[in-house]
Order: C-alpha cells, then structure tokens, then sequence
C-alpha cells in the first residue's frame, strides 16, 4: 500500500502542479484564444508534468513516514472531487453568466491549493477516522468504475468521440461514484480498524 498510495499521491500532485503553473501563466500573460503565442509553454508544461510525478513519487515513496500522507491524499482527492462538482453546477446553471462567471472564479487551481494546505494542517496522520488505504482504494475504485461507465455509455450512444471530455451529466456519474465509493470506503476502513482492535484487546 505504500507504493500504491504514494503513486496515487504523486500522480494526482503533478496533475494539480500543472493546473496551477498553467493557470498562473495564463493570468500574467493573458494567451490570444486560438494564437500559438503560448504553444511552447504548453508543451514544456505537457513534458514536465510527468518528470515531476516522478519526483514526487520518489519523495513521497522514500519519506512515507515522515510525510502526513494522509493528509495530503485526502486534500488532494477532495479537492479535485470539489472542482468538478462546482464544473456540474456550472454546467447546469449556464444560462446565468453571473452564477457562472462567479463558479469559474473560485473554481480555481488555488482554490485546490488551499484545499491541500488546510488538509494537510487539520488532518492528522493519527486520526482514526479516516483509513489511508480503505479511503483511498475506494475513492480510485470509485473513479475508474465511472469512468469505464461513461465510456461505455457513449459507445452504446455512438457519441464516443473523446477519452477526456465529459459533459456536466458524465461528470455528475463520476463525482457521485467517488463520493459514494469514498464514504464506504471511510465506513469500512474504520469497522475494520475497531475489528483490529478488538482481537489485539
């Protein structure tokens, strides 16, 4: 498991880095929609995110004990499962451009930032409410079962045309799978906690 968590932890961390490193550069530079004034950033952004999930992995495997990883995972997850549930109120709240305009300000790479830094503050490693492994198990199960879903779906529709696009109704199955998955997840991992107890009593 703590492979398998410090991947989860390293993949999901180079993802929100390039979010954040893209997002910033498109504020201070302000892009042309469609222009390829940008188009060298992108792309070194494209071959450095991988590079830093490495990296990550690296620090995250070799200082597993010493990192809260807990609280890393569980701001991370979050996080992202947080973003995309206000993209599905943006979705269906489109004809408000000020509801909408308002989502997408605080729908922000640094609003995961904050996420991950109060996770990582509040949530202790000691906390025996929430299990690392169970959590973060069921949260992956939860998303990678959607996903396979929703693919499925645009098969049998005929509409499969992207991997990666998903509109504000697929994204709505997926945010509702992690969730789900997730809370039993929590529940499974603290009945098993106290079963672990018990027989040590």
């Amino acid at each position: 498991m703590r492979f398998l968590n410090s991947s989860i932890a390293a993949i999901l961390t180079g993802l929100v880095c390039f979010n954040i490193i893209f997002t910033t550069y498109t504020i201070f530079t302000k892009p042309t929609p469609g222009a390829a004034d940008g188009l060298g950033f992108i792309i070194f952004s494209v071959l450095l995110t991988p590079v830093l999930m490495i990296l990550f992995l690296i620090v995250f495997y070799r200082l597993y004990e010493r990192i809260n990883m807990k609280g890393l995972l569980f701001g991370v997850i979050t996080g992202l499962w947080l973003r995309e549930v206000l993209e599905v109120i943006q979705g269906f709240f489109y004809q408000s451009d000020q509801l909408k305009n308002t989502i997408r300000f605080i729908n922000s790479p640094y609003l995961l930032l904050i996420i991950i830094m109060l996770s990582l503050i509040f949530v202790r490693t000691s906390y025996k409410w929430l299990n690392l492994n169970s959590f973060t198990i069921a949260a992956t199960t939860g998303f990678v079962f959607s996903y396979i879903i929703v693919l499925l779906l645009r098969k049998i529709n005929n509409s499969l045309t992207s991997y990666f696009y998903f509109n504000s109704d697929e994204i709505l199955i997926v945010v509702l799978s992690v969730f789900i998955t997730s809370v039993l997840g929590i529940i499974i991992g603290k009945k098993n906690e106290k079963k672990i107890k018990i027989k040590q009593a």
